[in-house]
C-alpha cells in the first residue's frame, strides 16, 4: 500500500520546532503502511491479527464495544480489573530495537489495577521493577508515559506527557527510532522525546506480552479502564506522515 502524501503545517511545524528535523525530511514522501508491520489488530468482531505475521492473540475477559464512530462490535472494552488481551503466547513481539506502538483508546475512568496505570501495551519479564520491560501507559497518575528498562542495565528510561484526559478517543502512538530517541504522539501531535542511552535489549526473558494489561510480580492486572481499537506494532520508527495517515484515517493530498 504505497502512496505520496502530504504532512499538514501543525505537524511541520511542531516536529520543526522539537527536533529540528532538516525540512525536505518533512515533504511528500513514499510510504507502505505495511512496512515491517508485526501486528495488526482492526477489532471488527474479534482480536484476530490481520498484519499477514499470524500472530497468536486472545482475549483474556475485555469484550467487544462501540468503536469511536459509534459502530456496534468494533473495539474491545477493559473493566480495569483483569480484562486484557493476551499477544503471541506470551513470547517477546517487538524484537527490533526501534518500534512503533499506536492505537485508539478511550479512558472511562482511573485504572483499578494495583499500579494504577492505564497499560495500553506491555513487553516485559515477570518481576516487579523489571530489567526488561517494554510499557506503553494512556495515564498513570495523570500522565501518559513511555517506558523502557534494557537487560544491560535496569535503569528506567521514560517519556512523559500530560494525559489528554477521560471519556473521548484519543490516538496514541509510542515510538523509539534508530537513533534511539523515544517518542509520544497522541492525536497526531508530537508530544515529548527522551534519549535511551544504553544499547541492551528488551526481549530475552520475557513473559508477558499484552494489550490493556499489566504484570507487575507475575500478578495478572488488566490495567485498562475503557476501549480500545486499531492497534498497529512496527518494528521500525515510522515517519511523521506515516504517523499522520494513521491518526487522520485518510491520505492528505494523495496524487
Amino acid at each position: 500500500m504505497k502512496t505520496r502524501i502530504y504532512l499538514n503545517s501543525t505537524v511541520v511545524t511542531l516536529a520543526i520546532a522539537m527536533l529540528m528535523i532538516q525540512v525536505p525530511v518533512l515533504r511528500a514522501q513514499e510510504i507502505n503502511l505495511e512496512d515491517q508491520l508485526i501486528l495488526y489488530l482492526p477489532m471488527t468482531g474479534n482480536v484476530q491479527d490481520e498484519s499477514g505475521q499470524n500472530v497468536p492473540t486472545q482475549s483474556r475477559g475485555a469484550t467487544l464495544t462501540a468503536d469511536r464512530h459509534g459502530n456496534p462490535v468494533q473495539a474491545y472494552l477493559f473493566d480495569g480489573v483483569n480484562d486484557f488481551i493476551e499477544i503471541n503466547n506470551n513470547q517477546a513481539l517487538i524484537t527490533s530495537m526501534a518500534y512503533t506502538i499506536c492505537m485508539w483508546a478511550r479512558m472511562d475512568g482511573p485504572s483499578g489495577a494495583l499500579a494504577g496505570s492505564n497499560s495500553l501495551f506491555e513487553q516485559r519479564d515477570a518481576g516487579y521493577g523489571a530489567p526488561v520491560v517494554i510499557h506503553f501507559n494512556a495515564d498513570q497518575g495523570g500522565i501518559s508515559r513511555h517506558i523502557v528498562r534494557t537487560s544491560a542495565e535496569i535503569t528506567e528510561y521514560k517519556t512523559d506527557t500530560n494525559y489528554p484526559g477521560y471519556g473521548e478517543w484519543h490516538h496514541f502512538v509510542a515510538m523509539i527510532d534508530p537513533g534511539r530517541t523515544m517518542y509520544i504522539f497522541i492525536d497526531g501531535e508530537l508530544r515529548t522525546t527522551t534519549l535511551l542511552e544504553n544499547n541492551g535489549n528488551f526481549h530475552f526473558n520475557v513473559q508477558y506480552v499484552s494489550i490493556g494489561g499489566h504484570h507487575p510480580e507475575s500478578k495478572t492486572l488488566g490495567a485498562f479502564n475503557g476501549a480500545i481499537d486499531e492497534v498497529y506494532v512496527y518494528s521500525r520508527a515510522l515517519k511523521l506522515c506515516e504517523i499522520e495517515a494513521l491518526y487522520s484515517g485518510q491520505l492528505l493530498n494523495e496524487r
